[in-house]
C-alpha cells in the first residue's frame, strides 16, 4: 500500500466507490458510527474530491451546498462532511487533506455560500487533530 494516492475531482461514476469508503470506515470514538449515502452518495449540490490508487477510491472529502436563510435573507450554506480515509492510507492522509481542500475550494468558487460550516465528534481525536494543525489550504475550524 505504499502507492502515491492520485487526488481529483469525483464524478457520478464514482458512487459505488464512495459509498463502500463510507461502509469502510466508520467514524471512531466513543461510539463507533457509519455515515453512508444510500441508495446514491451525490445529491445536486455535492462536490467531492477523492484519492485514488490503482483505481480505488482511498479517501474523499466533500462539500454540499444548501439553501438557507441567513439574517432573514435567502442565502446558501456549504457543509464540510465527509472527510474519510481507508486505515491503510493514513500515512498520505495529510497530502490528501491539503490537496482535497484545494479542489473544493475551487469548487466553491463556482458556487459560493455565505457560510461554510462542518461538524466533528468531540471523541474523534483523528479528526480534531487533523483539522486543529494550522495548514494554509485548510480553512479555519472555530469551536
Amino acid at each position: 500500500m505504499n502507492t502515491r494516492p492520485h487526488i481529483r475531482i469525483a464524478t457520478i461514476n464514482d458512487d459505488a466507490e464512495l459509498r463502500r469508503l463510507l461502509r469502510e470506515t466508520p467514524l471512531k470514538g466513543a461510539l463507533t458510527v457509519t455515515l453512508e449515502r444510500e441508495p446514491s452518495f451525490f445529491t445536486e449540490t455535492t462536490d467531492s474530491a477523492v484519492a485514488l490508487t490503482e483505481g480505488r477510491i482511498v479517501a474523499c472529502g466533500s462539500r454540499n451546498v444548501r439553501k438557507i436563510y441567513w439574517q432573514g435573507q435567502p442565502n446558501s450554506s456549504a457543509y464540510l462532511a465527509d472527510l474519510r480515509v481507508h486505515p491503510d492510507y493514513r500515512k498520505h492522509a495529510g497530502r490528501i487533506l491539503i490537496e482535497g481542500y484545494r479542489l473544493l475550494a475551487q469548487a466553491a468558487r463556482n458556487r459560493p455560500a455565505t457560510v461554510t460550516w462542518s461538524a466533528v465528534f468531540s471523541s474523534n481525536q483523528a479528526a480534531m487533530r487533523a483539522l486543529a494543525r494550522p495548514r494554509r489550504a485548510i480553512p479555519e475550524y472555530m469551536d
